[in-house]
């Protein structure tokens, strides 16, 4: 890839971010920064513009990363956001991407050095929750900041053994955007996770409510205790069914541990660890968080909260930040 790097291709990409981006924050040789906003750009990307340089060649501008929004991800070839297909004329009602504007795909070459992401990392998350916020309040339709759904969930075996094998709860989940960072961007990684889990309240509270689900499904043992293999009770079936089920990422599932009764003096926990296949190590995000080196002074108030990974991307999502207690909601 290296090999096929050439000045053409690089200002191409330049080229396209500038005129298609939803914003675009330049890094200029001398340090300064500047932000400029496109209302109606096609491409749904943040992108960082800036010196950039390869083992051989150096470029005063280039596409340093991208962060995508929605649908988008960053790099990638895109139909815009005010594509339109055309339908053929066969009578069939099919669609046609004959005459579709598609933006080109950019080059992942560069990234950004220490240097550059600590400077730029405020702006960046400050833009990231604003452009999130902005889109939000076209949602909003005076009912506040969260939707609900409806969750199937399996029932206590308490409830089971009367009949019920489910039951339907409504959840409210505030609104939020998809967002989808670059793996490659280490440090950038490493502050969105240390944001989810120091900043994000709902996220916070979603773990207390996984553990708690946990609990129940073993209270049953905890004063009798067990006699069986634990793997055969039907407690830790259904614990398994609720971990093999759940959405949330690796790092989560063992961060809800802590959320346990007593944590690792639960009495279930060294089954509950076995049951992850966890070593006992810090995953690897855990990692990343504890090298963390004052991560509040660059993640502002962000509240971001990850999904899981995809090839290399790390989709996450951002909420709107939650109203202060004297702000007048209306």
């Amino acid at each position: 890839m290296i090999d096929r790097i050439s000045a053409k291709n690089v200002a191409s990409d330049v080229a396209t971010v500038k005129k298609h981006a939803l914003a675009v924050i330049s890094i200029f040789p001398d340090g300064s920064l500047s932000l400029s906003r496109n209302p109606r750009g096609k491409l749904g990307v943040l992108a960082i513009l800036g010196p950039g340089s390869t083992s051989e060649k150096h470029f005063d501008t280039a596409v340093l990363t991208e962060i995508g929004f929605r649908s988008t991800t960053p790099y990638c070839r895109s139909s815009g956001s005010n594509f339109q297909r055309l339908r053929k004329r066969n009578g069939k009602g099919r669609r046609s991407r004959k005459n579709a504007r598609e933006i080109p795909a950019r080059h992942p070459w560069f990234s950004l050095t220490a240097e550059q992401y600590h400077k730029v990392a405020p702006l960046l998350f400050s833009t990231i929750q604003l452009l999130v916020e902005e889109r939000i309040a076209l949602w909003e339709t005076g009912c506040g900041s969260e939707k609900g759904i409806n969750i199937v969930r399996e029932s206590s075996p308490k409830m089971q053994r009367k009949g019920q094998r489910t039951f339907v709860r409504h959840r409210s989940i505030p609104l939020a955007i998809r967002v989808s960072l670059p793996k490659k961007e280490t440090l950038l990684v490493q502050d969105v996770l240390w944001a989810e889990l120091n900043l994000n309240q709902w996220r916070v509270g979603y773990l207390r409510e996984f553990a708690s689900w946990i609990v129940k499904w073993l209270r049953r043992y905890e004063q009798r205790g067990y006699r069986r293999n634990f793997r055969m009770l039907k407690g830790f079936q259904g614990v398994r069914r609720l971990l093999s089920k759940s959405s949330l990422p690796y790092h989560l599932k063992v961060e809800a541990l802590k959320y346990l009764p007593g944590a690792e003096k639960y009495r279930f926990y060294p089954e509950l660890v076995d049951l992850l296949e966890w070593s006992g190590n810090p995953t690897r995000a855990h990692a990343l968080i504890e090298s963390a080196q004052d991560p509040k002074s660059r993640v502002g108030e962000i509240q971001i909260h990850t999904v899981g990974y995809r090839k290399e991307i790390l989709m996450a999502q951002v909420q709107k930040k939650p109203r202060s207690d004297d702000e007048i909601p209306f």
